[in-house]
């Protein structure tokens, strides 16, 4: 098992995580999936066309019942820099209509509130 699935499997599970997802990783379920997808790919990585040797799960939501789509096929570089690349927070879009202009002022109301009619009488 190499690191960051270590990492991650201890995270979501706890201590006996890593044992499991490494047990998971032996069974024949996983090496039908890992096959299928590898398979489908032509045996090329999804992100640089070199040979695919490995299949990366683009999302733990579906552990142990993984769909197809949740797979992805990459080669060991790849594979890696995926796990090893820091997670970046989406820039916020700035929009005009979010600040309140400068030039903006208030308007009077229209009509008079009944409040305020009832007080000026």
């Amino acid at each position: 098992m190499k690191w960051y699935q270590m990492r991650w499997a201890q995270k979501y599970w706890g201590k006996d995580a890593a044992k499991r997802y490494e047990k998971y990783l032996q069974s024949d379920a996983w090496k039908e999936k890992r096959n299928a997808i590898l398979k489908a790919a032509g045996y090329r990585c999804r992100k640089c066309g070199e040979r695919a040797t490995e299949v990366h799960h683009e999302t733990y939501k579906r552990i142990y019942k993984e769909k197809l789509t949740d797979l992805t096929a990459l080669c060991r570089k790849c594979h890696e820099a995926v796990h090893t690349a820091p997670k970046r927070k989406p820039k916020k879009k700035s929009s005009q209509n979010s600040k309140q202009r400068p030039y903006y002022r208030k308007r009077k109301p229209r009509y008079k509130s009944k409040q305020s009619v009832k007080s000026s009488k």
